[in-house]
């Protein structure tokens, strides 16, 4: 009989690769402003979600849980938790991308979640996406979301990597703004 492995420990604080932490922020910046619909991007765009450090492959973020992110329990929303995941873990992957748009446009192919251990009101989440690799079409990612030092949720996920946008994803969303009516 084999034991259960504990679970991760949480990694230690890192301050990351400035240049690398600037350009997910930037990644970050570009896309709230108008490339996505719905929650994700208003949480980003609201500052609600934090990118704190960034390095090639791997990603820290913050995010403090609101009232409005609560299921009818009273827990942070699974769907909730999943998108954190999706996006995190795309941000690890823009820690690939050396400061150019060559990994800017993703899109999932498979997303797993482990809901470990609810989430309160008012506790502070630590989101560490991790990305080993990003490959020309494929980039397999991990998410590990802590309280404190209690490992909360994990996910899995797989994601295409699309050809570069021409102009990168700056040209994109002004592209679509324009196209909507918003510029």
């Amino acid at each position: 009989m084999s034991a259960t492995p504990p679970p991760p420990l949480k990694p230690a604080p890192f301050t990351g690769d400035a240049s690398i932490t600037q350009h997910v922020q930037k990644y970050v910046g570009v896309w709230s402003e108008g490339v996505g619909y719905g929650y994700d991007v208003a949480m980003f765009s609201d500052g609600v979600v934090k990118v704190i450090a960034a390095e090639k492959g791997r990603v820290h973020a913050q995010m403090v849980v609101e009232k409005r992110h609560l299921n009818v329990y009273g827990t942070l929303h699974g769907g909730l938790i999943a998108t954190l995941i999706d996006n995190v873990t795309t941000f690890a992957i823009i820690s690939h991308a050396d400061g150019t748009d060559k990994l800017d446009t993703t899109n999932s192919v498979e997303l797993s979640v482990g809901y470990l251990k609810g989430v309160n009101l008012g506790d502070t989440l630590d989101l560490y996406g991790y990305c080993p690799k990003a490959g020309r079409t494929l980039a397999f990612t991990s998410c590990d979301i802590f309280v404190k030092d209690t490992l909360v949720a994990q996910g899995r996920h797989t994601k295409f990597v699309f050809p570069p946008t021409p102009g990168g994803l700056a040209k994109a969303v002004e592209d679509r703004k324009r196209k909507e009516g918003m510029l």
